[in-house]
């Protein structure tokens, strides 16, 4: 479904009003939304690409409430469209939401050892295909080799010393 800009703009509102903006564990932008109106999040959820969750309430008169929650940089490109419609409070926190995301892992040119994050020396995997500098991760592969070794040479000599005896 394409997106308006009347959506966009609807959207803005609703975030204005009802919306939380933030960075999750110092890395992750996130966009959340808590409200009683499902078809409301319903929409919202549908206009940003996820689906509204539904969050058990405490006490069984109240009303259920739904929430609709993105990450990461589907969060980010969120934040960056719908800020020149905010006001100036929460346009505050989109931009040092922004500026504490850009600061961190995506945007690091380096690892935390000064190797370069280039082509030939990343390397990615997992899931989320996080980046790795290919000149630590052989380092590091290195040294558990020799510590094994070490260990087994360890092993062989206290059990040939115990045949000795």
């Amino acid at each position: 479904m394409p997106v308006t800009a009347k959506d966009i703009a609807w959207l803005a509102g609703l975030l204005e009003g009802e919306g939380y903006f933030g960075v999750k564990a110092k890395t992750s932008p996130v966009i959340s939304i808590s409200m009683t109106d499902e078809d409301v999040m319903a929409r919202a959820g549908a206009l940003m690409g996820c689906t509204p969750t539904r969050v058990n309430r405490q006490h069984a008169n109240r009303k259920d409430l739904y929430r609709v929650q993105i990450y990461g940089i589907r969060a980010a490109s969120w934040m960056m469209t719908v800020l020149p419609l905010m006001g100036a409070r929460r346009g505050q926190v989109i931009k040092e939401s922004l500026a504490a995301w850009h600061t961190q892992v995506w945007h690091r040119t380096h690892c935390k050892r000064g190797h370069a994050f280039d082509e030939a020396n990343t390397t990615r995997y997992g899931k989320r295909k996080q980046r790795a500098c290919r000149t630590c991760k052989n380092q590091n592969a290195r040294e558990n080799y020799h510590a094994s070794k070490m260990r087994e040479d360890k092993t062989l000599y206290f059990q040939h010393s115990l045949l000795e005896e």
